[in-house]
């Protein structure tokens, strides 16, 4: 398509993708073209802009490219790009100074001064400046039209600068442009200004506007199948898909995207312990805008072993109405149903068919033990899950049958006809009350059921994919000790640990005392 020279200079995308060139990754000179985050953040940005990213897609170069098309095609404006190190902002100045250097001389003004951080155009007064995040100097002076602040989440002390810059940053509709962006680096300033801003336009209380682009945007990061990038076991059709792999195919992530994925997780076990390589993906290139800002110690149980478990997870060998089989009845075995009723089309009904039991090893220590036989989660209202707690009790010889007490169970209590419900306890007499079911509180109970579970995990077999994935949901609160906060789905959770707390195979009703149970 032709452009008239007014259309190339009045319109940054034509002037970008018609006269700026990059190096792509092969190191060949190629024209600017646009890829899917970048076409999608040119959609979504407002003027100040607070991004969450994935690692080399391109981003800084796109904003690069913007503020160099304002700086050149604008009088008297100042531009000042901020990155997080030494290193990082040469890679960045020789960055702007190839795209200069690219433009037909035609569409450039003359550049006066080629410094080590500083670019001025003197026939039109304009003055593109790159710094260090180091030099906490920098940003204080004149107005500043256009300001990007790159990989925010690394930058050594960020409040120095940003506090004078956002002081003079021109405002977006008198032509100021005002960029943050980064991969995530854990819960540090720039997680707090990204949710702030999150929190603050759902309520339409902020100025600026959070962007989060997930790693599965990005056109490149897939693998065909014999891809001789791939992992060799993954050369073709991939198999033994984990949970966190079923949760994004969901998302619409494909075969291909996925081993790419694999790959890039491989690659990271070597530098940390291969439990955490998945957070360490998930900073680096993340899928949602929640887990990708947790380091793995945030999670409460412990990722090797959730790892480990996920791996031998398979699926039901029976179903029956929806209820997934592991382990059939057995005769002389002792059952016991965990029920978590949900909010219908909001939250999932959960219903869990555990066994318990002791071993002996050969120095005579005793060691309990537990499996998940039975598991029905659906996206159901009461009578329905009332229904099929009933059937699985009737499969496994009327046990225990142990619901949440509070909120929709107790719907859910009022609704059921089974006789054998779980009482609470007197934690001094151990005697029966005559109330039913266990109540959840966040304070006082919750606590102690993950505790219990947690110290119960390492001998529980649970081969459902649902559990452990909920699993790695559930994170310590970082302001309240003993306050345990979940960022995703944690229904199928919530259900393994009130049939823990509720297992009669040892009493567990004393070590809540201290929770005011």
């Amino acid at each position: 398509m032709n452009y008239t020279v007014k259309e190339l200079i009045q319109n940054e995308v034509f002037f970008t993708e018609n006269l700026v060139q990059i190096a792509d990754k092969s190191r060949k000179v190629v024209p600017f073209t646009r890829q899917a985050i970048q076409r999608k953040f040119d959609d979504d940005e407002t003027g100040r802009d607070i991004v969450v990213k994935p690692a080399q897609v391109g981003f800084s170069s796109r904003i690069i490219a913007k503020i160099l098309h304002r700086t050149i095609t604008i009088p008297n404006t100042t531009s000042v790009i901020i990155a997080y190190e030494d290193f990082i902002t040469q890679r960045l100045l020789s960055k702007a100074q190839a795209f200069y250097d690219s433009l037909p001389k035609e569409f450039k003004p003359e550049m006066d001064r080629r410094g080590t951080h500083e670019k001025y155009f003197a026939d039109i007064n304009s003055v593109l400046y790159i710094g260090s995040a180091r030099s906490y100097t920098f940003a204080r002076g004149e107005a500043i039209h256009n300001f990007m602040a790159d990989e925010y989440g690394f930058w050594p002390d960020p409040t120095k600068i940003m506090g004078p810059a956002l002081d003079r940053v021109v405002k977006p509709h008198e032509g100021g442009r005002f960029w943050v962006i980064s991969t995530p680096n854990g819960e540090n300033a720039f997680y707090d200004m990204y949710m702030q801003a999150k929190e603050g336009k759902e309520v339409g209380g902020s100025p600026f506007t959070p962007h989060f682009y997930p790693w599965f945007m990005h056109e490149e990061y897939r693998l065909e199948v014999g891809h001789p990038d791939a992992l060799e076991k993954d050369m073709g059709e991939l198999v033994d898909l984990d949970s966190d792999e079923h949760n994004l195919m969901e998302l619409g992530v494909d075969e291909e995207q996925l081993r790419w994925r694999r790959l890039k997780i491989a690659e990271k076990e070597i530098l940390t312990r291969s439990g955490e390589t998945r957070v360490l993906f998930s900073q680096e290139y993340p899928s949602d805008d929640v887990t990708c800002f947790l380091a793995a110690g945030d999670m409460v149980y412990d990722a090797d072993l959730l790892t480990e478990k996920a791996k031998k997870c398979r699926e039901p060998f029976a179903k029956d109405n929806g209820l997934y089989i592991w382990e059939a009845p057995k005769q002389n075995e002792v059952y016991h149903i965990s029920v978590d009723p949900g909010q219908g089309k909001q939250t999932k009904s959960v219903v869990q068919v555990w066994r318990f039991w002791w071993e002996t090893d050969g120095n005579g220590k005793e060691s309990e033990h537990g499996k998940l036989c039975a598991s029905w989660s659906e996206l159901a209202d009461i009578t329905p899950t009332a229904r099929l707690a009933e059937r699985a009790g009737q499969m496994y010889g009327n046990p225990k049958m142990a619901p949440e007490a509070n909120g929709h169970g107790l719907g859910f209590i009022h609704e059921t006809t089974y006789n054998n419900l779980y009482m609470r306890k007197d934690i001094v007499s151990g005697r029966e009350m005559m109330v039913p079911g266990w109540y959840t509180s966040p304070h006082r109970t919750k606590p102690a059921m993950i505790k219990e579970l947690k110290k119960m995990l390492p001998n529980l077999e649970i081969l459902d994919l649902r559990v452990i994935s909920e699993l790695r949901n559930i994170i310590e609160s970082p302001e309240k000790k003993d306050i345990y906060i979940s960022i995703g789905a944690d229904d199928n959770h919530d259900a393994a640990c009130i049939a823990v707390i509720t297992r009669d195979s040892r009493p567990v009703e004393y070590e809540m005392a201290a929770y005011g149970w």
